[in-house]
């Protein structure tokens, strides 16, 4: 038995008392009581769910990535104009040739098809084709506009319809078996990856990249990147990316990342593979971003960082499973001052960060015991005195720490599309 006469805690103060391996249920163990889940897909049933996804970016039906890169570039070498090796993203809610929805699970596929599908495409101000300008002006933006193209390859995408500041992004997927040789799966490249800008927040580029995937050798990266004013000439912004490894093939992972207003961390299989260490990384300063389980062919994403080409030898089609996709975010009441004596129930007590909490004082008795995974918070100060106690068999965390002010806003509605790309889009595919 651990017991208290007075502690106060201020400032980064912690005291964690833990005699035990604790057991949770489906919440990962880094993370303590006062995270709980704010979205969650079990992909159960068999239609997507509409109220949760997108199957396309927020800027309009099929307008993708894979749909605008290439348009007067020339990545890896390959002449401009060239969309052969490009999967279009369909985008029809009623498809089920590039989404299924069965078993439990949803899965993005890429096939072999010939379609012809919308694009976006851009050029110097003023044009006559002209739908959208950045800026909403010819004078310092760009000239959006979509016209038709052929493509030879199919694939879709889900975006939330939600947008998330700070908070445990997991999700939990499968890729396909290695194709013998001489298959391959070059041109592949799976993703899972927060992305947003918001000029008005004087921000231009928000992204969060929790894999990245080169399906070739299944090597996964992670990436952060910031752009916190939009210059001329679509200057460089900050970035952190790091190759982590390559992983096994046909067997479920789970990987995730954890954003607080100080950091970012990464996870996969539960551990801790990576975090932020750019410093001209402003995480606090990144806006609310959907996120994107998608899947990048030939130059965009993935493809485009190792030059890879759908080819003869690539095997299709290709399927990226996906069992789980869950956000959790730690929940506040940074006006709410918290008092117990003789009155604190594990059971009941919900674990939030509160401006104070005090427990215990003369003729106090609060115990604790056989509790897992307790967390008492606050924003000023948390207190114990005596009368307090935690037994051996239970696992508490007291702490001091600012409320963040962790976000869930509602997305794209029904109807609202179209509005063209953030303006940094086209320096992110460049």
């Amino acid at each position: 038995m651990s017991k208290f006469n007075t502690l106060k805690l201020y400032s980064v103060i912690i005291l964690f008392v833990c005699f035990c391996n604790a057991t949770y249920s489906q919440t990962p163990t880094f993370l303590d009581s006062s995270y709980t889940i704010v979205f969650e897909d079990e992909f159960t049933g068999t239609t997507l769910d509409q109220n949760k996804w997108l199957r396309r970016f927020g800027w309009g039906p099929g307008y993708s990535d894979t749909n605008i890169v290439l348009i007067n570039q020339s990545p890896c070498g390959v002449p401009p104009n060239t969309y052969g090796n490009i999967a279009y993203r369909e985008y029809n809610y009623n498809d089920t040739n590039v989404l299924k929805i069965n078993g439990g699970t949803a899965k993005i596929l890429v096939k072999k098809q010939n379609v012809i599908g919308e694009t976006w495409n851009f050029e110097s101000c003023p044009s006559p084709n002209c739908l959208f300008y950045t800026n909403n002006n010819c004078n310092s933006g760009l000239c959006f506009y979509t016209l038709p193209m052929p493509y030879k390859y199919v694939t879709t995408m889900l975006n939330s319809r939600q947008k998330f500041k700070y908070g445990y992004f997991e999700i939990k997927f499968r890729l396909p078996p290695f194709p013998t040789t001489p298959s391959t799966f070059n041109g592949m490249g799976p993703n899972f990856w927060l992305f947003g800008a918001d000029p008005s927040s004087n921000n231009n580029w928000s992204e969060i990249d929790i894999f990245e995937i080169h399906s070739a050798d299944n090597q996964l990266t992670d990436n952060i990147i910031y752009q916190s004013s939009l210059s001329a000439n679509f200057g460089q912004p900050y970035s952190q990316g790091t190759p982590i490894g390559n992983f096994t093939d046909n067997v479920w992972h789970t990987a995730g990342a954890l954003w607080t207003n100080n950091t970012i961390e990464f996870y996969f299989d539960g551990l801790k593979i990576n975090q932020l260490n750019n410093p001209n990384i402003k995480v606090d300063s990144l806006v609310p971003m959907p996120m994107i389980v998608d899947i990048n062919t030939t130059f965009t994403g993935a493809g485009y960082n190792w030059c890879d080409t759908i080819g003869s030898k690539t095997s299709l089609p290709y399927t990226y499973e996906i069992d789980y996709v869950r956000v959790w975010q730690q929940q506040e009441a940074c006006d709410t001052t918290k008092i117990y004596c003789s009155n604190l129930n594990p059971s009941t007590y919900k674990s939030k960060i509160y401006n104070s909490v005090s427990v215990g004082g003369s003729g106090c008795n609060d115990p604790i015991s056989s509790t897992n995974n307790m967390a008492i918070l606050g924003s000023a100060f948390v207190e114990v005195k005596e009368g307090f106690s935690i037994d051996a068999n239970s696992k508490v965390l007291l702490n001091v720490q600012p409320c963040i002010g962790s976000s869930v806003g509602l997305k794209v509605l029904p109807g609202s599309d179209i509005i063209p790309p953030p303006a940094s889009f086209k320096k992110h595919y460049q």
